[in-house]
C-alpha cells in the first residue's frame, strides 16, 4: 500500500514539474515576442551635399529613456555625466550630445552597436529597442574632403503604425584637404625646371669638382675630433712606460705595508 501511494505521488510531481516548464517557456516566449514588438531598425543615412560616405563608422549607445512626464532621463553608464536637456530645442540636445560623447571616449565606454556605412553611405541596424541613443561617427576623409559627423541625440519610439523603425540623416562638418608640401614642390619645381636645365648643365662639372673637394677636407680635418670639437686619443702612442710605473707602484705599497707591520711589531715589545 505504502509502494502504491509513493509511485502515485512521484507520478503526481513529474505531471506538475512539466505543467511549470509548459508555463514558464510559455511565459519566456510571451517576453520575448513583446521586447521584439517594441524594438525596431535604426537606419543611417550619411551624405554630405550629394556625396556619400562610403565606410564611415558609427557607434551608438543608448543613453536613456523618454518617461511619461515627457522628461529626458539619463541612464546605466551615462547617468552621471553633466548632460542637460534644457528645453528640448535642437541647441540643447547638440549640446549634450557633445558632452555624452567627449564623455564616453574618455571613459572607454563600449557602445551597443558599430556598424560601418556602405558604398551609398547607408546602414542598418536591427533590435534597437526605444529609449534614447547616441550616434558618435569617426571622422572619415573621401578624395580631397575631411568629414567631421556631429554627434546627435535621437529617440527610437512607436510610430503610427506601430513600427520602432527609425531613419536619421547626420549632420557633417567638411573640410576641404590642403595638399602636402611636397606635392607642392614637385608641382613648383616643374615650371621652373626647364628654365634652369641650360644653365645647371654648364656649371654642373665645376660645381661636383669644387664640393667632392670640399667635402674631403672637411672629413679630413675633423678625423682627431668629435662633434662637440673635443679631440679624441690618437693612435702611436708609447705604451712602454705603463707596465715599467705599474711595477713600481706595487713595489711601493708592498714596501708601505712591510714598514707599518715593523712598527706594530716594534710597539708591541
Amino acid at each position: 500500500m505504502n509502494t502504491r501511494k509513493i509511485r502515485l505521488f512521484s507520478v503526481l510531481m513529474c505531471a506538475l514539474g512539466l505543467v511549470m516548464y509548459i508555463m514558464l517557456g510559455t511565459a519566456v516566449a510571451a517576453h520575448a515576442d513583446e521586447a521584439q514588438a517594441e524594438s525596431g531598425t535604426l537606419n543611417i543615412v550619411s551624405r554630405d551635399d550629394g556625396t556619400a560616405l562610403s565606410g564611415i563608422k558609427w557607434n551608438i549607445y543608448r543613453v536613456g529613456s523618454h518617461l511619461a512626464t515627457g522628461e529626458f532621463v539619463l541612464e546605466g553608464d551615462f547617468a552621471d555625466y553633466p548632460a542637460d536637456f534644457g528645453d528640448l530645442s535642437a541647441s540643447a540636445m547638440q549640446e549634450a550630445a557633445q558632452i555624452l560623447e567627449e564623455n564616453a571616449i574618455a571613459d572607454g565606454l563600449l557602445p551597443g552597436w558599430t556598424a560601418s556605412a556602405d558604398e551609398n553611405g547607408e546602414l542598418s541596424v536591427n533590435g534597437v529597442a526605444a529609449g534614447l541613443y547616441l550616434l558618435s561617427g569617426e571622422i572619415i576623409t573621401i578624395g580631397d574632403v575631411t568629414y567631421d559627423p556631429a554627434p546627435a541625440i535621437i529617440e527610437v519610439k512607436a510610430n503610427a503604425d506601430g513600427s520602432y523603425d527609425l531613419t536619421v540623416y547626420p549632420k557633417f562638418e567638411s573640410t576641404e584637404v590642403p595638399p602636402s608640401s611636397s606635392q607642392a614642390d614637385s608641382s613648383s619645381d616643374v615650371g621652373s625646371s626647364s628654365e634652369e636645365s641650360s644653365s645647371s648643365t654648364d656649371t654642373s662639372s665645376n660645381s661636383d669638382v669644387s664640393s667632392s673637394t670640399s667635402s674631403t677636407s672637411t672629413s679630413s680635418g675633423m678625423t682627431n675630433s668629435t662633434s662637440s670639437g673635443e679631440k679624441v686619443p690618437q693612435t702611436g702612442q708609447l705604451w712602454w712606460p705603463v707596465p715599467i710605473f705599474s711595477a713600481l707602484g706595487i713595489v711601493l705599497i708592498g714596501m708601505g705595508l712591510r714598514v707599518c707591520a715593523k712598527r706594530e711589531h716594534d710597539n708591541d715589545e
